[in-house]
């Protein structure tokens, strides 16, 4: 719910405690500065991180970020008595994608990542992992930009549109 930019602060926080209040958006969080609120329960949330941890990803990023330096080979061994339907291209790919995004860096920086090149955990965001998806976007190409994303959010701005 992005409602970050509608109306003042106080319109804002009133329509958030009707909501809170309601049942229908619950408070995750509360910090001396910011309330964080969900439109997902808590059981709910409990039940997707436990499918996403338990997807071939989830096991990867948990033997990463108990490890901390590890090779694509490490991983296969700490994972194959627990997880042996995880293959070693998969976990090779899933540390090509996590690279690309800044979540590992490859020691001496290789053109090419093998199973045996070494990499360090440098953004350990927390115990779910992320994950890469695939979203089909409309680019109007007479104007350059992405005009439709089903499942995201164009932003417009200063800057090109992205999605979020």
């Amino acid at each position: 719910m992005d409602i970050a930019s509608a109306g003042s602060s106080n319109s804002r926080n009133a329509f958030l405690k009707r909501l809170r209040d309601s049942g229908i958006v619950p408070v995750l969080h509360k910090g001396s500065s910011k309330v964080i609120y969900s439109a997902q329960s808590r059981d709910d949330a409990r039940i997707a991180a436990s499918e996403l941890r338990a997807k071939p990803e989830g096991a990867i990023w948990q033997v990463m970020r108990i490890n901390r330096r590890f090779t694509a080979q490490d991983l296969q061994a700490a994972l194959f008595a627990s997880r042996p339907d995880i293959s070693d291209k998969k976990i090779l790919d899933y540390c090509r994608v996590l690279r690309r995004a800044g979540y590992i860096i490859a020691q001496g920086n290789p053109a090419k990542l093998l199973e045996s090149t070494s990499f360090t955990i440098s953004k350990n965001t927390g115990p779910l992992p992320p994950v890469e998806t695939k979203l089909t976007v409309l680019i109007d190409t007479n104007e350059n930009r992405i005009v439709h994303a089903p499942r995201g959010r164009l932003l417009a701005g200063p800057r090109p549109i992205a999605i979020v």
